[in-house]
């Protein structure tokens, strides 16, 4: 089994607060990364955020995912 590690892309005021990218180990789901996400960065279980799975908009927390899957929050955002 390989080492890869996930990467998350963050964008706006999440980049602003922890960064533009965080890694962690392999997990299996979307809900097993918002766990992760919540324990380890609590500043988080207060932000509005979404979460895009290669650049679609993902809800499903049984959703799988790979270290090859391009990972990214969000924050609300408005266009006009």
């Amino acid at each position: 089994m390989s080492n890869s590690k996930l990467k998350i892309k963050l964008y706006g005021y999440l980049a602003d607060d922890l960064g533009d990218v965080l890694e962690t180990d392999h997990l299996k789901t979307l809900g097993e990364l918002l766990s992760f996400l919540n324990e380890k960065y609590p500043v988080l279980s207060n932000k509005r955020f979404s979460i895009a799975v290669n650049r679609s908009m993902e809800k499903d927390l049984h959703k799988k995912i790979n270290c090859s899957d391009e990972l990214a929050l969000l924050p609300p955002f408005a266009g006009g």
